[in-house]
C-alpha cells in the first residue's frame, strides 16, 4: 500500500491501516514499512468486530478487509478477504473509488 499512497493521495484518499497489534507494535510496523498513512492500533478489536471480519478465518484475528468510505461515512465498497493472502490489488481498489 506504500508504494501506491501516491496514487491515492492524488485522488484526495485518505488511507488507514488498521491493526489488531498493540499501540507499540502498530507503531513499530509502521515504521518499518515507512507508511505515509496513519496506522491505527486496535488490540481488543473492537473495530475490527464492529467492522465484521474479526475471526472470519478461525484464527482470532481480523480477515484482511478493505473499506473505502463516503464523505458520508457510510461504507461505498469493502472487499473482505477469504484467506490470508486474499486482498484485493491496487488497481481494483482505485477502480473502487
Amino acid at each position: 500500500m506504500q508504494s501506491a499512497y501516491p496514487q491515492f493521495r492524488d485522488r484526495d484518499v485518505q488511507v488507514v491501516a488498521i491493526s489488531m497489534d498493540a499501540v507499540s507494535d502498530a507503531r513499530g510496523m509502521a515504521a518499518l514499512t515507512g507508511a505515509a498513512f496513519p496506522v491505527l492500533a486496535d488490540p481488543g478489536g473492537k473495530t475490527t468486530k464492529e467492522y465484521g471480519v474479526y475471526n472470519l478465518l478461525g484464527d482470532n484475528v481480523a480477515a484482511p478487509s478493505v473499506f473505502i468510505g463516503g464523505s458520508d461515512g457510510r461504507v461505498r465498497w469493502n472487499h473482505i478477504g477469504d484467506n490470508v493472502s486474499d486482498r484485493p490489488t491496487v488497481e481494483q481498489i482505485l477502480s473502487a473509488l
